[in-house]
């Protein structure tokens, strides 16, 4: 578990040093929130179980091994060259995840396709309208999980809430 949050650490200090910030969306999602007078709900997976999770996938083999591979890719490709830049945008940021979904499947799961499954989760349970602030990572396999639960709903027939008498009406 001490090599995991070693490597996490070391990940997001890279990220910080290329002045990208994961978790910045909290901030703006209480700083938003506050400003229009709405509640503020956290809706992702608790860190200290995603934590856990990972050490359960990874070792350090595979996390150097997955970091080596990331590092690699990174100078290939002109979209993880653009994201180190400075240049966060929703494809670059795919771009990154359909990597790190072929270098690391595993990590991957845990660390962005569970917590969508866990945010999507919290988030069809609210009523009424809602405003979700999540990070990038999170947003298609969202959106996706979203898209299919509606198409689900809507290929449910109605029910037949007419009470039945014994007879034809």
């Amino acid at each position: 578990m001490k090599v995991v949050n070693f490597i996490v650490s070391c990940w997001y200090h890279r990220l910080h040093a290329g002045g990208i910030f994961p978790g910045l969306e909290f901030k703006v999602a209480m700083e938003e929130s506050s400003r229009v007078g709405a509640t503020c709900v956290y809706i992702d997976q608790d860190h200290n179980v995603t934590h856990q999770q990972l050490s359960k996938v990874s070792s350090y083999g595979l996390l150097w091994k997955a970091y080596t591979r990331l590092r690699d890719e990174v100078k290939k490709s002109r979209q993880m060259i653009d994201f180190i830049n400075g240049d966060y945008t929703r494809s670059n940021v795919q771009e990154i995840v359909s990597i790190l979904k072929i270098i690391c499947p595993k990590i991957t799961e845990v660390m962005i396709e569970n917590r969508d499954k866990f945010m999507f989760t919290n988030l069809r349970s609210f009523q009424g309208k809602i405003v979700a602030v999540v990070g990038m990572a999170h947003m298609d396999g969202i959106e996706l999980l979203w898209k299919l639960a509606e198409e689900d709903d809507s290929n449910q027939r109605p029910l037949d809430l007419r009470v039945s008498h014994g007879h034809s009406e």
